[in-house]
Formats: C-alpha cells, sequence, structure tokens
C-alpha cells in the first residue's frame, strides 16, 4: 500500500510539471507553424516577381528563376519530380 501511495503521489507532482510543459510545446507548435506559414508566403512572393521579370525579359532574372523553380514545383500531379515512376 505505501508503494501505491508513493506512486500516485509521484504521477500527481509530475502532471503538476506535465501540464504547463505540454500547453508549452503547443504554443511553440503554433508558432512555428504560423512562422513557417508566413515564411512560405514571403518566399512565394518573391518567387513570383522573379518569374515575372524573368517573362519581362530582366537581365539576369532567369538564373535566379532556373535556380528557384525546383523549390516551387506547382502542381505536383503535373511535375515530373512528383510522378509515380512505373
Amino acid at each position: 500500500m505505501a508503494d501505491f501511495e508513493k506512486d500516485v503521489i509521484a504521477v500527481t507532482d509530475l502532471r503538476k510539471v506535465l501540464i504547463p510543459v505540454q500547453q508549452r510545446v503547443e504554443k511553440l507548435n503554433d508558432t512555428t507553424l504560423q512562422a513557417g506559414s508566413e515564411a512560405y508566403t514571403a518566399a512565394l512572393i518573391f518567387y513570383n516577381a522573379v518569374k515575372g521579370a524573368t517573362k519581362a525579359g530582366e537581365p539576369g532574372m532567369k538564373n535566379v528563376y532556373d535556380d528557384l523553380q525546383s523549390r516551387f514545383p506547382g502542381d505536383i500531379k503535373t511535375n515530373n519530380a512528383f510522378k509515380d515512376s512505373k
């Protein structure tokens, strides 16, 4: 019985620490997802600007566009890199 009481106390004490830690982890995860989404949006805006500059014939933009193109494959269904190799 004494061991049971020790285990119950240990679980109770651990939960007092665990619950706030889990809440912080959830907030960190939410913040990470939000920051990643904002970074991707900014990168996509930049990519589309470079794409437009390339189409407009701006000097030097073709090389930048070619470098970025692999990171923005477009429609996954039509992109060869994502097609089945069967």
